[in-house]
């Protein structure tokens, strides 16, 4: 969210955050991503958005398959349901979150498919389950402790 003007504010960088999960997929050889972002009307997942579209821009990709959840369960399943509709099907899915994430998991595996090796998937915010299920998630790291670290100083 926007820090009013004449106030101080610490967050992390979520179009930064997304650009640079993005570049790595590229690098790994990923060319089939597709992004789900939360809803609209909270910028962080506005600002993933566009990271995320924005790699893919530079690589000469367009602009990507990005769908929107609210997310809800029954909404992100909606939107995996799509998702394994695409032709051709995505070979990475980025989720908003680590808890969605965990949840395509759980979804790719009632279709039979094998998270990480028919359908790679990516979470944000380095929660503490994305280290316990198997494979191991790849997310991105917001840094939590850090930010609370910054804004104690600048209190």
């Amino acid at each position: 969210s926007r820090v009013p003007d004449g106030f101080a504010g610490v967050a992390s960088d979520d179009r930064q955050g997304a650009y640079d999960l993005t570049e790595r997929l590229l690098r790994l050889g990923y060319r089939r991503l597709a992004c789900v972002v939360g809803p609209g009307h909270l910028t962080n997942f506005v600002r993933r958005g566009r990271g995320f579209r924005q790699a893919l821009f530079e690589h000469g990709m367009g602009e990507g398959l990005v769908l929107e959840t609210d997310l809800s369960p029954v909404c992100n399943r909606l939107v995996f349901e799509a998702l394994l509709r695409e032709t051709p099907q995505p070979d990475v899915v980025c989720c908003p979150t680590d808890l969605v994430a965990l949840e395509c998991i759980r979804f790719l595996r009632e279709k039979k498919l094998e998270p990480g090796r028919d359908v790679a998937v990516t979470g944000f915010g380095n929660q503490f389950l994305s280290e316990v299920v198997e494979p191991a998630l790849t997310t991105v790291d917001q840094q939590p402790h850090r930010i609370g670290v910054l804004a104690m100083n600048l209190l």
